[in-house]
């Protein structure tokens, strides 16, 4: 199981954008874990190969640290 922390700055580094393929190309299990201020709308988001309507935790939401512990 793969850790995904996404940020807005995630899309602007092609280190992590190769570990995004990576993760796809092989079929790896992820979770998705939103950083604070991250952007749902962005299209690189919207574009990438990860499963946007896969569900993940936001850092945003209160519940945020209970969804931690769960995992």
């Amino acid at each position: 199981m793969i850790i995904i922390l996404l940020s807005d700055n995630y899309f602007k580094s092609i280190a992590y954008l190769s570990e995004m393929g990576g993760i796809w190309i092989t079929g790896i299990e992820y979770i998705n874990i939103y950083l604070p201020g991250f952007n749902f709308e962005d299209i690189k988001y919207n574009q990438s190969p990860i499963n946007t309507k896969k569900i993940g935790i936001n850092l945003d939401n209160n519940n945020c640290f209970t969804d931690l512990i769960q995992l």
